[in-house]
């Protein structure tokens, strides 16, 4: 039995309003991305003399707000949870932004923690934390594709302590324009968002975002302020230095954090310099801990370098070192193979075949040569990317299925 929650439209909310967000939640819908909420049912209901118009999702065990503020630390197994599985939600949240802007043209205006649900799936055993990070509440986002220049609306923002500096100056009167701020404000309200996420993993939960938001603070004239944004003290053009401060401390002392530091910090760049949903998702490829896989059409893999796989056991040695005696591999059936022993610069491939899990080490050649004609999908396989807008020198991904070259190198 599903667990559903209902949202319950204001009386007052024009039409006009109710039927945006349902055309949008519409459109969400064909796309099945599994990082942002499914709609199950919208439906009106008259009850006391009054009609309101529903909608119905999905039960969320909470969100990033209250595990951030201390609402799930109670409750061990939630955040053991967290802990395992958020470092594997980045990719995913990028891939959502990604599909909203270049799939949807649709700026979600109002990405925060809150807005961030965090989900269960009840058939996950993924030792790896089985949480999955989910976005919704799209009531301000806007279809691109239909809007005019009227279609940004103070009095209907987002909460503005994830604002962009730009956003709270005038926008353009251009629509083209209009869509790039849009889309590049939603791009650094997801860096912020990623910020306080690396904040709870790192640095012991939601004691450590509450050290994180105490870090940033800062006063002016005797008005304390933990925005990210010194908007309402300085010119409003870039963010705040204690922040970048702060990441570049954690890149320093974690090497998961190294990775993701310097992209964040492009989030959270100037306007002008500020990477696109495309290109924040595209970035994730370069990033070992991101846990995207390859379907390359015969098989789906799983791409592990060797500063980061398994070490071999002692077991594991001796039997390696029998297989080298003996010149070729051995069937181990009933046990598993042996965890292979990398070199330096090579990566571990795992897949399954047969139920049966798989692995074989290849070079950096090799590694680059199968990832250029191989389909980057999450664990849930869809695309990272959209299939559409593809640019000079990208390989349309239906195209990329029928390349069936250079393949795995063969286990010898």
């Amino acid at each position: 039995m599903v667990k559903v929650v209902v949202k319950r439209l204001h009386q007052s909310t024009p039409a006009k309003d109710v039927l945006a967000e349902y055309e949008c939640l519409r459109r969400l819908n064909s796309i099945h991305h599994p990082n942002i909420v499914e709609t199950i049912a919208a439906f009106r209901l008259k009850t006391m003399g009054s009609r309101y118009f529903n909608f119905v999702f999905p039960l969320a065990i909470g969100d990033l707000k209250r595990l951030f503020e201390g609402g799930h630390d109670r409750n061990r197994q939630v955040l053991r949870r967290a802990r395992a599985a958020l470092w594997h939600q980045f990719a995913g949240l990028a891939s959502a932004l990604a599909y909203l802007h270049e799939e949807l043209k649709t700026a979600h205006r109002d990405i925060r923690p809150a807005n961030i649900l965090i989900y269960s799936p009840e058939s996950a055993t993924d030792a790896r934390g089985d949480l999955v990070l989910k976005i919704t509440d799209f009531g301000l986002a806007v279809d691109l594709t239909k809007a005019s220049s009227a279609v940004w609306d103070r009095s209907r923002s987002s909460a503005r302590s994830y604002d962009s500096p730009e956003t709270r100056r005038p926008l353009s009167t251009d629509i083209v324009t209009i869509s790039q701020q849009l889309f590049a404000d939603d791009v650094w309200k997801m860096g912020c968002v990623f910020t306080e996420m690396l904040a709870f993993l790192v640095d012991h939960g939601s004691s450590g975002v509450s050290r994180f938001r105490r870090s940033i603070r800062t006063i002016e004239d005797n008005v304390s302020s933990d925005l990210f944004n010194d908007t309402r003290f300085d010119d409003g053009e870039k963010v705040k230095p204690q922040v970048t401060d702060w990441l570049d401390q954690v890149a320093r002392k974690d090497e998961r954090s190294c990775e993701l530091v310097p992209l964040i910090k492009k989030m959270l760049s100037v306007g002008s310099e500020r990477l696109t949903a495309k290109a924040v998702c595209s970035a994730f490829l370069e990033i070992d801990t991101a846990d995207i896989r390859y379907d390359d059409g015969d098989r789906v893999v799983r791409l592990t370098p060797a500063v980061h796989a398994p070490r071999p056991t002692f077991f594991d040695s001796l039997r390696l070192g029998l297989e080298g005696w003996l010149g070729h591999p051995v069937d181990w059936a009933p046990f598993p193979a042996p965890t292979l022993q990398l070199q330096p610069g090579q990566t571990l491939v795992t897949w399954k075949f047969g139920g049966e899990p798989l692995s074989l080490a290849i070079s950096t050649d090799e590694l680059r040569e199968y990832r250029a004609t191989s389909l980057p999908i999450l664990e849930s396989g869809i695309p990272l990317l959209p299939r559409f807008n593809v640019g000079p020198g990208e390989v349309d991904v239906e195209v990329l299925r029928h390349r069936r070259e250079p393949r795995l190198p063969k286990k010898e």
